[in-house]
């Protein structure tokens, strides 16, 4: 939300800071950009050996290829990872009140559409459901979901994965989103715009 009060640009794209991004990886995101519609993003999860090869080796920012050793064993995720834009095209359509596979670490959407549902809600507290509950409340707000394979593809960083504890929790709140069909939460974004305006002045 921060990030998001400060950003000047129509159109933003979120990933998380453990990511590896293709070459073309933006280029592909502002191609697909539509309003009134977010793209959802996939990523290819990096083995721990993989992860620990490109990291002895900061300065050199890695070029992965899908047939490269040591990336992934299933075939249907090295396959996600071949750069094909125009099969992305002909396989996704706009859908409305899909929740499957929702993910902040690529996704992308217009700053007014993510401004009108008031950011994302801080009031969630550890790992889960806080992409999700954003994107409830962009469908709440007529927002589409489309996917992008084949295209903007993002390699994940292995590592330990973060507790759950507050599961259950973060599940209610997405729920009571979903059931009141919510188009906006009280504690999101709005408070950070205006530290942000009182800043620049």
């Amino acid at each position: 939300n921060r990030a998001l009060a400060q950003a000047t640009a129509d159109y933003i794209v979120v990933i998380d800071g453990d990511m590896v991004m293709h070459p073309q990886f933006i280029q592909d995101h502002l191609k697909a950009a539509k309003k009134g519609v977010f793209m959802q993003g996939s990523r290819v999860v990096l083995p721990q050996q993989k992860t620990v090869e490109i990291l002895q080796q900061p300065m050199n920012y890695p070029q992965i290829k899908w047939y490269q050793k040591g990336i992934e064993k299933r075939l249907e995720k090295r396959l996600s990872a071949c750069h094909l834009p125009w099969l992305n095209s002909i396989l996704h359509k706009e859908k409305r009140d899909y929740y499957k596979g929702i993910r902040g670490c690529n996704m992308a959407f217009f700053r007014e559409d993510a401004l009108a549902v008031n950011g994302f809600n801080n009031d969630f507290v550890g790992w889960g459901r806080e992409d999700s509950e954003f994107v409830a409340r962009l469908f709440n707000n007529g927002v589409k979901r489309k996917d992008i394979r084949f295209a903007a593809i993002a390699y994940h960083l292995w590592h330990n994965e973060a507790e759950r504890d507050a599961l259950p929790g973060n599940d209610r709140l997405l729920k009571n989103v979903i059931e009141q069909k919510l188009t906006t939460c009280e504690n999101g974004v709005a408070q950070f715009l205006n530290h942000s305006t009182e800043l620049m002045d």
